[in-house]
């Protein structure tokens, strides 16, 4: 672009550039999948996050143990269709430049801040019997993220061109996302633990893309 002069490629990714965060949202996924595929079962207690005992190993390790395959199967489809909705909206919403910083600081906060609030909650957990194993956790930090999104957006096209079918559309598509999100959680039955480590992954993801978000906006 000439100097000075805002066009259309400035705010377009590459394909190159897609393809390299296509494969960075399937990394967590593979890697998930392989530990499960490689390592026996039983060793789940190596990494599962203990409340009563965190070490930097089970607060990033807890992301690869999963209890049953129904537990795998529903935190791997979350992290692939959730991070590639998550994505898709940022390129259609021309945010693609905070994707990537933001969902990296996702993938390494999201287990402290799960960690550090399981910890500081683990007096009322009884017992040091309280294991936490999954990535349901960062599953729904992208379900934050995206409705950070989709409330920027809401709110550009209110600024910019007043209501329009578009934003109820996209509120649709949303809804039903952070809708099936939830569902899958109460479905498996899990614990109070579990729910608690869910609504701190939300949280926190929709502050890591409301932070990223401002921070790119005060770049621009």
């Amino acid at each position: 672009a000439v100097e000075g002069v805002v066009t259309s490629e400035d705010f377009t990714p590459k394909w190159r550039a897609i393809a390299l965060d296509v494969l960075l949202i399937l990394l967590l996924p593979s890697i998930i999948l392989s530990y499960n595929w490689l390592v026996f079962p039983e060793y789940i207690e190596f990494v599962a996050l203990n409340p009563h005992d965190v070490s930097v190993i089970t607060v990033y390790g807890h992301l690869l143990g999963h209890v049953s395959p129904a537990h795998l199967w529903k935190n791997v489809g979350s992290l692939v269709v959730y991070g590639l909705s998550l994505y898709g909206l940022a390129l259609w919403n021309i945010e693609f430049r905070w994707f990537r910083g933001s969902f990296l600081s996702i993938l390494v906060v999201v287990p402290l801040v799960t960690a550090s609030i399981m910890w500081l909650l683990a007096p009322l957990f009884g017992g040091g019997g309280t294991l936490i194993a999954g990535a349901s956790d960062v599953g729904f930090a992208f379900g934050g993220a995206i409705s950070v999104i989709y409330l920027e957006y809401v709110r550009r096209q209110l600024r910019q061109t007043g209501a329009q079918s578009s934003i109820v559309g996209l509120g649709l598509f949303v809804a039903v996302l952070l809708g099936a999100l939830l569902w899958s959680s109460l479905r498996l039955e899990l614990s109070l633990v579990s729910h608690v480590a869910h609504l701190a992954g939300f949280l926190s993801g929709f502050s890591i893309a409301s932070i990223g978000h401002r921070l790119l906006t005060n770049v621009n």
